[in-house]
């Protein structure tokens, strides 16, 4: 009977696991389950425990590296022209986007229709010196543009890229998107069940776990917000309602008016005179002002993160600026330590950077492609990130999210190519 009990356990287990890695709502009900049993600390003592078997288990497989091309899913609009010369890619627009377009004969070579022959890119990030060259896949660093699938004509607003910032994994995979803050507008969406609040005035915020109706149109992508509020009680506030009351010192994403953004820790961003009208709070800040976390700096500190340790090898997630604050940076990562995924960060250029949401089912970066009805769903842009496709338009999220959307062209700023990194990795 115990052998037989050992065996049940052990299958449920195994289906427990599976279910983690292939259904989006299955750890977070697994997981708000158990907290209800054997508390916060004992969940996050049982993550440790999955993620360093699983880490171990892909130590022992040591398979190569794998390439941006390999881990990016074809994403395209159904607005693209279909009669064309050969079958569109994420691959052939790029090629398109990123030759001159005076080589007309090599573009018509690819068969991508003429609305889509590009005139000179607004906004190119340079390309990135791979952390550790050792780990990294063919095509580390470079920058492959992400054409909107609502806009394919226009030029790109995003860029893509992939890193292997772990000199001891080369599983280690940090996706890395770059934006131009000057040519976009982020919006900070609180969940309906997350962050929980005291706030009856919470209740009243309208859109919550939605991206608006009326902000569709222009509507780039979406991205995982930050913690749950037992998890760190980071602050949060939208619409003048306080979600989460700030504290002084984890790190702020705030939000302006004139559609600017600013990170870093929250006493030193609320000395200004000028207030956000919005913020979210994360466990404290990787990197600001281009300087690694103290606890970061050594590889083999622990004692980092608001539940699970810094050492802990998970899928992650962060948002950054530039040092001339005109580049957002917003990355999902598989098998990642907060000392890789600062590292990794700042190598791509990320002078202020802070953690988001983190573990299997939260992590993602969403297009919202139509689909042969004509209807916008969430796509991921990566391979192997879980999601539901009507997530935050036709189904609410229990999660706080951000998405981006075009700026108007009257808001619009001034963008230049966004320089090189000007600290070292390590």
């Amino acid at each position: 009977m115990l052998a037989i009990g050992a065996l049940t356990l052990g299958a449920l287990g195994a289906a427990a696991v599976l279910a983690v890695h292939q259904v989006p709502q299955a750890g977070p009900f697994i997981a708000n389950s158990l907290r209800k049993v054997i508390g916060i600390q004992g969940v996050a003592n049982l993550e440790e425990m999955v993620a360093s078997a699983e880490d171990t288990v892909m130590r022992m497989r040591d398979q190569p590296s794998r390439s941006l091309s390999e881990m990016s899913p074809t994403i395209v609009g159904s607005d693209i022209p279909l009669a064309v010369a050969a079958p569109l890619t994420t691959a052939t627009i790029d090629a398109a986007i990123n030759r001159p377009a005076s080589v007309e004969t090599e573009i018509a070579a690819l068969g991508v229709p003429e609305a889509l022959t590009p005139v000179a890119p607004v906004f190119k990030p340079v390309n990135i010196q791979p952390p550790y060259p050792e780990v990294a896949a063919p095509g580390d660093g470079v920058w492959v543009a992400v054409p909107d699938p609502e806009h394919p004509e226009a030029a790109p607003l995003m860029y893509k890229t992939l890193l292997h910032p772990d000199p001891e994994r080369r599983y280690t995979e940090l996706f890395v998107v770059a934006m131009p803050s000057g040519l976009i507008k982020l919006t900070s969406v609180p969940g309906t069940e997350e962050p929980s609040s005291e706030n009856p005035a919470v209740s009243k915020i309208p859109n919550r776990g939605f991206i608006p109706q009326s902000q569709r149109g222009e509507l780039l992508a979406a991205f995982n917000g930050g913690f749950r509020a037992e998890h760190g009680h980071h602050g949060m506030m939208v619409n003048g309602v306080t979600i989460v009351p700030p504290r002084a010192d984890m790190c702020s994403i705030f939000g302006y008016e004139d559609g600017s953004l600013q990170i870093g820790t929250y006493s030193r961003l609320a000395k200004q005179p000028e207030k956000p009208i919005w913020y979210r709070q994360t466990p404290r800040c990787m990197v600001e002002q281009g300087a690694l976390h103290p606890g970061l700096r050594d590889p083999n500190a622990k004692g980092w993160g608001s539940t699970l340790e810094g050492d802990t090898v998970i899928r992650r997630s962060a948002i950054a600026l530039s040092q001339d604050g005109e580049t957002l940076l917003v990355a999902v990562t598989n098998f990642t330590t907060a000392r890789a995924l600062a590292i990794g960060m700042r190598a791509a250029g990320g002078h202020d950077v802070a953690q988001l949401d983190v573990n299997r089912s939260f992590p993602k970066f969403l297009l919202f492609p139509r689909d042969e009805s004509g209807v916008r769903h969430a796509k991921s842009l990566f391979n192997g990130f879980l999601y539901q496709a009507d997530e935050m338009t036709e189904n609410a999220n229990p999660r706080d999210f951000f998405f981006v959307t075009r700026r108007p062209r009257d808001e619009r700023t001034q963008v230049t190519p966004a320089a090189s990194p000007s600290t070292q990795a390590g």
